[in-house]
């Protein structure tokens, strides 16, 4: 088969992956928490993370609703230069 194919989440996956988002926001505290994140592994099995600040997220992403989003924005604000106009219409601020 070949194209991109979804692999299941091992254990521990998801608790990784929210330490290293505080982590960010920890060296990057202005910016506030990435809203996604896209992992690529490649044939020579060297892992890039892309994170997404700004971008709001397609409609339907049921991930990344109102209330998440305002839950982020209260542990770990944004400066105003990182905060897009269509997040604060979300979160309400």
């Amino acid at each position: 088969m070949c194209g991109i194919r979804p692999l299941p989440m091992p254990t521990g996956f998801e608790a990784t992956a929210r330490s290293f988002r505080d982590r960010d926001v920890a060296e990057l505290p202005e910016a506030g928490s990435w809203l996604r994140a896209k992992l690529t592994l490649d044939a020579a099995g060297v892992l890039t993370v892309s994170r997404t600040y700004l971008r709001e997220p397609p409609p339907g992403d049921v991930t990344l609703d109102d209330a998440g989003l305002r839950q982020d924005a209260e542990r770990m604000p944004r400066s105003a230069y990182w905060m897009p106009e269509w997040l604060a219409r979300r979160i309400g601020g």
